[in-house]
């Protein structure tokens, strides 16, 4: 069973780098040929900016990875698309569980960085994007591409949770910022300093 985990993990992150170099090409495509932009490179201080936010977005990433295996939730993602598809395919709202049956096993993680947002890998991989268009311009048109993406993810994942939940996930969650690097930057210090939310 640890070995298919793996492998549905090892799928989710061929799946994830093809998606995000697919965005990088595509959006350098746009911002050269279409927008008619230079690409860079842009003055060093702000590429030194840049460098510097994508290493906070790193440090998020691995904040989140403290808390929770990478592998556990690559192959957790990778189930959710599959039921995703398989709702879709069979007619169903994707954004709605097949029953509410299973509402009182779930468990709403709201410790380490969900604390402080709803999707704390989301949040580190949108900051490293910032990070980047500071380097290269066209990474900002790609940070604006995967920002969409991201809401839109982030508002259908929000549905399901809280339909499978009956309600408690909004409840839970509802008070903390879907995507916003800073909060998550302050409850990372918080964290390493010994403090509390």
């Amino acid at each position: 069973m640890a070995s298919l985990g793996r492998l549905k993990a090892g799928l989710m992150a061929v799946i994830i780098l093809a998606y995000l170099a697919v965005l990088v090409v595509v959006s350098r495509w746009i911002w050269i040929n279409i927008m008619a932009l230079d690409p860079g490179p842009i003055h060093p201080a702000l590429a030194v900016v840049g460098g510097f936010i994508i290493g906070v977005g790193v440090a998020e990433l691995l904040y989140t990875y403290i808390y929770f295996s990478p592998t556990t939730m690559l192959s957790n993602t990778i189930d959710d698309i599959v039921e995703i598809i398989e709702d879709i395919l069979g007619g169903r709202i994707p954004w709605k569980p097949k029953s509410n049956e299973g509402c009182r096993g779930h468990n709403i993680v709201a410790d380490g960085p969900y604390k402080c947002v709803r999707h704390p890998v989301y949040t580190a991989a949108l900051t490293m994007f910032l990070g980047a268009s500071l380097v290269k311009h066209y990474f900002l048109l790609a940070s604006i591409l995967m920002l969409f993406v991201y809401i839109i993810l982030s508002a259908v994942e929000e549905a399901r949770l809280n339909a499978k939940t009956c309600g408690k996930y909004a409840e839970v969650m509802g008070g903390k910022p879907r995507l916003n690097p800073l909060s998550l930057l302050k409850c990372m210090l918080r964290e390493i300093a010994g403090g509390t939310s």
